[in-house]
């Protein structure tokens, strides 16, 4: 796979399920149609996780937040970002408030594998907690207070 320019293209959705074991996972639904090296990512069952990092970060205007999600390849100059506007308190908390699991999904697609097993149909990394955007709620409250 070649590397690509960094787009910043918006998610398709955002979404927040819990995992049978217990540890929720934030699903970034995200279209790959025009990516070539994206889609075969999500499409291989053979995407090791552990050869992926994903990290937050968030961007105020005004009095609204949008959420970033980097997705990269350790030790590869392969990554791509994603944008969310307005994800909603539940979302935003998650991001937050602990170390969590972010799944990329694919908006076409068969989501059925994902959905039953939270594994198949989508690449699934660890993120840790945003601080960028725990401080990015905190300038929206403070903009927002009388």
């Amino acid at each position: 796979m070649s590397s690509r320019a960094l787009r910043v293209p918006r998610a398709v959705g955002i979404g927040l399920v819990p995992a049978a074991h217990g540890q929720r996972i934030i699903v970034l639904i995200v279209d790959d149609s025009d990516d070539d090296d994206l889609a075969y990512v999500l499409a291989s069952k053979n995407a090791a996780p552990n050869g992926y990092r994903g990290a937050w970060r968030a961007q105020v205007t005004g009095e609204r937040l949008t959420v970033e999600f980097r997705l990269a390849r350790r030790d590869d100059d392969w990554e791509r970002l994603w944008t969310y506007p307005e994800p909603g308190q539940g979302i935003v908390n998650e991001i937050t408030a602990h170390n969590h699991r972010v799944a990329i999904v694919p908006v076409i697609g068969d989501l059925s594998e994902f959905v039953r097993d939270g594994e198949r149909g989508a690449l699934i990394v660890d993120a840790e907690a945003s601080g960028a955007v725990a401080s990015a709620r905190t300038i929206i409250a403070a903009s927002a207070a009388p």
